[in-house]
């Protein structure tokens, strides 16, 4: 028994020293002296990250990819959304962190008012904020408005619902690596208070994805209008009626078909 006691303490210690060897590391691709992994756990510029690994590259979910600016200047800007959770209904996206600016790309850029939350790093300037996707009402997760009891219930069954099939689609975006990746253009100041408007895109499986688009298209979302609602707690949704509104056809009806309708029967409790 001494001897199965001695050579389990041995294992013990050794497993021990395996795991620090193999838990300290600086990880590929990155040489900026602020990043670590110690213990499962990634130090990134003074904060602690969750991470993946992707073909043998550690990718910290925490942090934001820099701006692209394509051959006709149109800017994007990236991030990653770090806790699924943190999409919050069909057309809202809480807590991203973009690097709007590199420090090494010259003078401070002038638009700065854009973004709530603006940071200073030893790199750049970050913005943390809530995206709110531009251009799209999407079912609401709470009861608001001057709704029936009835419809504020469908509401709530349809924001969720649609909220989970966003989730499941921003869980399969990647770009350049970064894990749950988040795409946006022309960022506009929110009318509430830390949250941007803006143009959304995921990118799945290769193809760069127009969120709006997208929702509309599957029919989780129509056009926004503003000061008029879109319905979402009626037995039957009336898509056409939206685009009624906007003196167009539902370009996403097949001629002589039915609009889209992926909640099916509403069932009250």
């Amino acid at each position: 028994m001494k001897i199965i006691q001695y050579y389990s303490h041995k294992i013990y210690h050794i497993t021990l020293l395996i795991t620090a060897i193999l838990s300290v590391a600086t990880f590929s691709g990155c040489e900026d002296r602020h990043r670590q992994i110690v213990g499962g756990v990634i130090f990134f510029e003074n904060e602690t990250c969750d991470f993946t690994i992707v073909d043998g590259l550690v990718v910290p979910d925490c942090r934001p990819a820099l701006k692209i600016e394509d051959e006709n200047g149109e800017i994007s800007y990236f991030a990653s959304v770090t806790d699924i959770n943190n999409v919050y209904d069909g057309d809202t996206i809480n807590r991203l962190t973009f690097l709007i600016h590199r420090f090494e790309d010259g003078p401070e850029p002038e638009n700065l008012d854009i973004w709530p939350g603006i940071e200073k790093r030893e790199d750049g300037i970050y913005a943390h904020t809530n995206v709110r996707f531009s251009g799209v009402d999407a079912a609401e997760v709470t009861r608001r408005g001057s709704w029936t009891a009835e419809e504020k219930e469908r509401m709530v069954i349809r924001g969720k619902l649609t909220r989970d099939y966003l989730r499941s689609l921003v869980e399969k975006s990647v770009y350049s690596n970064i894990q749950r990746a988040i795409e946006i253009r022309n960022p506009e100041f929110g009318s509430y208070v830390g949250r941007t408007v803006a143009e959304v895109y995921l990118h799945i499986n290769g193809e760069r994805i127009d969120l709006a688009q997208h929702l509309f298209e599957t029919g989780y979302a129509v056009p926004y209008i503003q000061s008029n609602n879109f319905n979402w707690g009626t037995e039957v949704l009336d898509y056409q009626g939206r685009y009624d509104m906007l003196d167009i056809e539902n370009p996403f009806v097949p001629e002589g078909g039915e609009p889209p309708d992926p909640f099916g029967e509403i069932v009250l409790p």
